[in-house]
């Protein structure tokens, strides 16, 4: 029963991880929306460390994957490429 136990601590620590890692990219891709949209002369710079962010955090998904992480993968993948697509847009402002 303690293994049991110690299996479903180590499971929902890993599921937790994941859930973060998605707030920490949706939390990037709304920091650099808020960034793009105050007109900041740093929003290229912005959005694309939090691409980077969002990035990183879809790998690190990837690699702890067990099947049952595509659709947070995929929420990661979007929020960076709505960052790259703010960064065509500040160039093109420009």
């Amino acid at each position: 029963m303690k293994h049991l136990n110690s299996s479903l601590q180590q499971q929902s620590f890993h599921v937790l991880s994941c859930i973060h890692l998605v707030k920490k990219s949706k939390e990037a891709y709304e920091h650099a929306k808020e960034i793009v949209e105050s007109g900041s002369p740093i929003s290229e710079d912005i959005c694309k460390a939090c691409a980077a962010i969002c990035r990183d955090s879809a790998k690190k998904l990837n690699a702890a994957k067990d099947g049952s992480m595509d659709k947070m993968i995929e929420l990661c993948l979007v929020n960076a490429t709505l960052c790259e697509e703010m960064i065509n847009m500040v160039k093109s402002d420009k």
